[in-house]
């Protein structure tokens, strides 16, 4: 608010040149320098940086970036490099401040956030998806399919679940796929989940009902038959409170 509100509009009144008067075509008149190392992604800098490269691709005559990494002192004499790497073998040298300092990569998160958002994306690759039923880590595993419902211009996820039974306490879940389906026809779409059940063989499949994925479940209640001649038998419906009229497709 300082910036804008107070320094910024100081730079209004054009720079007079060295005989007294004003050209309004020089460079210098109402410029603004903006130089920063790499910070939080949530802070007014990174907003800033995000406004003027948005503004040098609309506008490339009034507006420019300038970034690098220590590399280019490193190639142009001014910074030792083995000095660099002893910083990154140091065990208190964190990561992400050597990336913010060095790297001008901007870090996820407020430095005392109470999680880190980097992390989660980071773990977000399984390195050991399942494509279909496994028993090898417990015979008494089992899966659940929780799917989020898309149509026009949203995806569909599906979240492969399993749940390993403990002989005490609850139950071990883990995420062990996740599949995407662009927004397509609710029977194309149900034709995939069918796919995924044979597979899978999961115990349940969760969907929320309560709006658009009332449209989905309208489809896997009915029978299909593929382009190549597959039939696909109907499904029944569990939670059929909120919708008496499907209670005829009831199972289990």
């Amino acid at each position: 608010d300082i910036l804008n509100e107070v320094i910024i509009p100081t730079t209004n009144v054009d720079r007079r040149l060295s005989d007294g008067s004003r050209h309004k075509e020089e460079t210098v008149n109402k410029s603004q320098i903006y130089i920063t190392t790499a910070g939080w992604k949530n802070s007014f800098a990174y907003q800033k940086l995000i406004e003027i490269l948005i503004n040098s691709i609309i506008d490339p005559d009034e507006y420019m970036i300038m970034g690098g990494t220590y590399e280019t002192p490193v190639a142009a004499g001014l910074l030792d490099e083995d000095f660099v790497e002893q910083l990154r073998l140091q065990g208190t040298f964190n990561d992400e401040s050597f990336n913010r300092e060095y790297r001008s990569i901007w870090s996820g998160d407020v430095e005392n956030a109470f999680f880190s958002s980097e992390k989660f994306d980071k773990y977000r690759v399984l390195l050991q998806p399942e494509y279909e039923y496994s028993g090898r880590s417990s015979k008494t595993a089992y899966y659940v399919f929780g799917i989020d419902v898309g149509r026009v211009g949203c995806t569909t996820e599906i979240c492969i679940f399993k749940v390993t039974p403990q002989v005490q306490g609850a139950a071990y879940k883990t995420l062990v796929n996740i599949y995407t389906y662009d927004a397509e026809h609710f029977e194309t779409q149900c034709i995939y989940i069918k796919h995924l059940y044979y597979k899978y063989k999961p115990r349940r499949i969760a969907i929320d009902a309560n709006g658009l994925g009332v449209g989905l479940i309208d489809y896997l209640i009915k029978a299909q038959e593929t382009e190549d001649g597959e039939y696909l038998p109907s499904f029944g419906v569990f939670n059929t409170d909120e919708y008496p009229e499907y209670k005829q497709y009831i199972t289990g």
